[in-house]
């Protein structure tokens, strides 16, 4: 009986054995997917105006449209009728005749037609047009006005719901667009979770933090809450410069004074699920580089380690090595310091670590971040 107990229990020593080499080679071969460290701008990202800016709601509509077009022409020439559309009609609204009725498609690709730059690159236009691109008559954006229209109807709130004093505008709109929250809401069917952080120049993390907070209460009228997404003065930030080279890497300060690695508050949300976090960027030193990208919004990876993906989502991720408002900061381990890529690197990584965000699109569409 002893032989026969003895050899019960080999089996069964040896059948968990195997199920436990069985469940490493499974993780091994089939690892878990990262948990998502989704970094969003908010002015003209999130938010239909910035007050960073000190842009009203009608004149980030302008812009979210102007920053969507391209133009055509000699290089370097700002001279309005020597511009054209990618589409070869003229720029020029004076030019434009009865066959030029429907507006020029607008370029929401990373790259740039064949010869084309974006409006936002043409000086002259920018001052003079963006702020009224769409509602003024006489500006090269007339063409584009429809979609005026259309993004207001689309962040519309719910004429059957009332405004809710943390989700909704005084003007009636939504504060943040629901493609984020439609967002969200996918993860969690999924089964995924993850950490939001914030990210602005501005001074609006407060507000946006309270609309989070009711969202995840539940208060939303058309998406369901994340409890884990709540968040209370404690989780917003200012930032500063990490320990790498030259400030590489990021550090967060709260409201006490007190410093922390951006990586550990991430990686202490994470262990719970969900969580949120908001972090004040410095427009100062971005502005005083040069608007270089490895001032800009740090967005860090770590090369060997699969467990997290870092991804910042903002309308001015641009496809410039040498200006754009986000740079990819990376370390080969956890114990290594941050370095700063540089905007060429962080160029090739568009679509990976950051994410250009044509604001019309996710404004018209709900499921464009899903996408």
């Amino acid at each position: 009986r002893r032989t026969m107990d003895s050899a019960v229990a080999g089996a069964v020593a040896a059948a968990a054995c195997a199920s436990v080499l069985a469940r490493l080679l499974h993780r091994r071969l089939h690892p878990p997917p990262p948990t998502l460290v989704l970094h969003f701008d908010l002015n003209e990202t999130l938010l239909l105006s910035d007050e960073a800016g000190g842009d009203t709601r009608e004149v980030s509509l302008n812009k979210v449209v102007a920053k969507a077009v391209a133009v055509t022409g000699p290089e370097g020439s700002e001279d309005l009728a020597g511009l054209r559309w990618p589409d070869g009609s003229p720029v020029d609204p004076a030019r434009r005749t009865r066959d030029h009725r429907d507006p020029p498609p607008l370029t929401t690709s990373w790259a740039l037609p064949p010869g084309a730059r974006w409006l936002y690159k043409v000086r002259d236009l920018k001052d003079r047009w963006a702020r009224a691109f769409c509602s003024d008559p006489g500006s090269p954006g007339w063409p584009y006005r429809a979609y005026l229209a259309r993004m207001d109807a689309a962040t519309r709130w719910p004429a059957s719901q009332p405004p809710h004093a943390a989700l909704a505008t005084p003007s009636g709109h939504h504060l943040v667009l629901p493609a984020f929250f439609r967002l969200l809401q996918d993860l969690r069917m999924r089964g995924r979770a993850g950490v939001v952080v914030l990210r602005t120049f501005g001074s609006d993390l407060e507000d946006v933090a309270e609309a989070i907070t009711a969202f995840a209460r539940g208060e939303h009228p058309a998406f369901p809450g994340i409890p884990g997404l709540a968040m209370g003065p404690e989780d917003l930030y200012t930032a500063e410069p990490g320990d790498g080279p030259g400030g590489a890497g990021l550090r967060l300060r709260d409201s006490r004074g007190r410093v922390h690695a951006l990586d550990r508050v991430v990686a202490a949300k994470a262990a719970r699920g969900w969580g949120a976090l908001g972090v004040r960027d410095d427009y100062a030193r971005w502005v005083s580089s040069g608007r270089s990208p490895a001032a800009g919004k740090a967005v860090p990876i770590t090369l060997m380690d699969e467990t997290r993906l870092h991804v910042l989502f903002d309308d001015n991720c641009l496809n410039d090595a040498r200006e754009s408002i986000a740079g990819v900061h990376a370390r080969r381990g956890p114990r290594d310091a941050y370095e700063a890529l540089g905007g060429e690197a962080t160029r090739r990584l568009q679509g990976y670590a950051v994410v250009r965000v044509p604001t019309v699109l996710p404004v018209l569409d709900e499921e464009w971040f899903v996408n």
